[in-house]
């Protein structure tokens, strides 16, 4: 199947697949390295049951936005893999913080869309119990 072409990522076969190149005999992923980390976005329009956060993930850390809270998390995932406890304020992570939330803002405005070019969502009661008149 052809992807959508709004959809990104990459066909994870070449994880588990040699895919090699006809040009150069190397594998899908010694010519083009798996990523070292990702950035995700949810916005959800009733902050009372799912916030909208945005964040930058990495094999050993995680920085968490939630711009309605106006706060900000980091987490060691090697000793907090369960993300328990944010190390964000911690003086020693400080340079971590600000270089992860950059990149986060970096990657952010390369996949923002137009304005016009959104897809619409609408409709529906999200809320986890919704109103008895719904039913």
């Amino acid at each position: 199947l052809k992807p959508h072409e709004r959809m990104q990522g990459r066909d994870i076969s070449d994880l588990y697949l040699e895919n090699r190149s006809k040009e150069n005999g190397k594998t899908a992923l010694e010519n083009e390295p798996w990523r070292e980390e990702f950035f995700y976005e949810f916005d959800f329009f009733d902050e009372m049951f799912i916030p909208s956060s945005k964040a930058l993930v990495r094999k050993k850390w995680k920085y968490i936005y939630w711009p309605h809270k106006k706060l900000e998390q980091l987490f060691n995932l090697e000793d907090d893999p369960m993300e328990f406890t944010s190390v964000f304020e911690d003086p020693k992570n400080a340079a971590i913080a600000d270089e992860m939330r950059s990149r986060m803002y970096e990657l952010k405005g390369e996949i923002e869309e137009p304005e016009d070019q959104r897809l619409e969502c609408s409709g529906g009661n999200w809320s986890v119990n919704p109103p008895d008149e719904m039913e």
